[in-house]
């Protein structure tokens, strides 16, 4: 993945390790931070990355120039709470997104 610095801004993360083919999904995600752990959240109906990173949980990111590997765990629960009421959707941007469930993963460096 390609992650941005923080949510507000556009800047690189890198992308989830090679598929059966060799090839890199490359996506630009916003990069969250709860209690020093670095999230991404996946807001929108597409989701293919998203997807990707649960089939083949160690991923390849790249921020502020290097780049590092990461296992992507799925959140649920409490920490999902916690992330969710931290940064939060704006009601216009969910109704824009059509309301989508929104999930996150953990990167946890490897």
């Amino acid at each position: 993945f390609w992650v941005t610095p923080n949510h507000r801004t556009t800047a690189p993360w890198s992308s989830p390790r090679p598929n059966d083919e060799g090839e890199a999904n490359e996506r630009v995600l916003s990069r969250l931070e709860l209690h020093d752990t670095t999230y991404v959240a996946v807001n929108h109906w597409p989701r293919a990355w998203y997807n990707d990173a649960l089939a083949r949980p160690q991923v390849q990111v790249q921020y502020n120039g290097e780049a590092g590997n990461y296992l992507a765990v799925p959140v649920a629960g409490p920490e999902h709470d916690q992330i969710q009421n931290k940064h939060p959707v704006p009601l216009p941007m969910r109704f824009l997104m059509g309301f989508a469930p929104r999930h996150f993963l953990r990167l946890e460096p490897q």
